[in-house]
């Protein structure tokens, strides 16, 4: 012990320099967590690193001046040469034309199917799926959707000597009666939404679009879902015709977006943009000109006999 108060006091200030001296060292050592660095607490969300490095898409096509679409031969929509693989068909058209107005080009990646195409997005295959799908909110819970693109409609068909659907939809919506759609496509989401009392008969994701139309043809089903294409198609050359039913009234009208991977706004912009100037320049009416037994254009933003 101190034994004057002058030396007591003396050794109090003696022992606080040396713990403010060994603090300050110590406190030298370890590094300060800088802000926005990830927190050791546990149960902070910010200890998950994040790489917001990541090319977006709209970035990727601007840089590389190329949109990868992931696509379906599904004709008139998009019909691939099966020696040269020359693509046409409506959506070809489109993407062109839109492609065109965003400066850039088309690469056709990756063939796929209507029930999986989100995945290649997911994953970063392809840009965008290029064949333009029925607007729903089914649809919005796996993709981000586009503007509207054009209208079509989805048609109840049976076979030309059946008349027990003459009379409407009413007599469809019958345990004796089945109805074939694509397993988990939105095609039987209506058939169980506007059917929900008969039979379904579905087909695979990835078959092609004869398989509906064989089922009723062939009489293991009584009605199949589609559109007017298909089935004109189909009756130029069948010996078994198919017909719409309810007079040739539609199931359902659909607006026809593209699917593109979600959280891409920037990207969906851009289309979005595209998508508005050709159907106002005219180049949509064009294109949707040459099919049209079942597409409806976008009507016009516009009044043309303003003053």
């Amino acid at each position: 012990m101190p034994k004057t108060p002058l030396s007591f006091y003396l050794h109090i200030i003696a022992v606080a320099v040396i713990v403010f001296v060994v603090g300050s060292y110590m406190s030298s050592r370890t590094p300060d967590r800088a802000e926005g660095s990830p927190s050791i607490i546990s149960g902070d969300s910010s200890a998950t690193p994040r790489n917001d490095n990541r090319e977006s898409v709209y970035d990727r096509v601007m840089r590389t001046g190329v949109i990868r679409c992931g696509y379906i031969s599904y004709p008139p929509y998009l019909i691939k040469d099966a020696n040269t693989g020359a693509m046409s068909g409506l959506s070809y058209e489109y993407m062109v034309a839109l492609a065109r107005e965003m400066g850039v080009k088309v690469e056709w990646a990756e063939e796929v199917g209507w029930g999986n195409f989100y995945e290649g997005l997911d994953t970063n295959r392809y840009d965008m799926f290029c064949v333009p799908v029925w607007q729903s909110g089914q649809r919005a819970s796996i993709a981000l959707l586009s503007r509207t693109v054009y209208f079509n409609s989805l048609y109840a068909f049976a076979r030309a000597d059946d008349n027990r659907f003459d009379s409407g939809f009413e007599a469809v919506n019958h345990e004796t009666v089945s109805v074939t759609a694509v397993d988990s496509d939105i095609t039987m989401a209506i058939a169980n939404q506007k059917f929900p009392n008969a039979r379904k008969l579905a087909v695979p994701q990835n078959a092609d679009g004869a398989a509906m139309i064989t089922n009723v043809a062939t009489r293991k089903a009584d009605i199949l879902l589609d559109n007017y294409d298909n089935v004109i198609r189909y009756n130029q050359n069948a010996q078994v015709k198919l017909k719409a039913i309810a007079d040739g009234k539609p199931v359902r009208l659909f607006g026809n977006v593209y699917a593109l991977k979600k959280g891409e706004l920037q990207f969906k912009a851009a289309l979005d943009a595209s998508i508005e100037t050709i159907n106002t320049d005219g180049t949509a009416s064009a294109i949707l000109s040459k099919y049209k037994q079942n597409f409806i254009p976008i009507a016009a933003g516009y009044d043309t006999d303003w003053k």
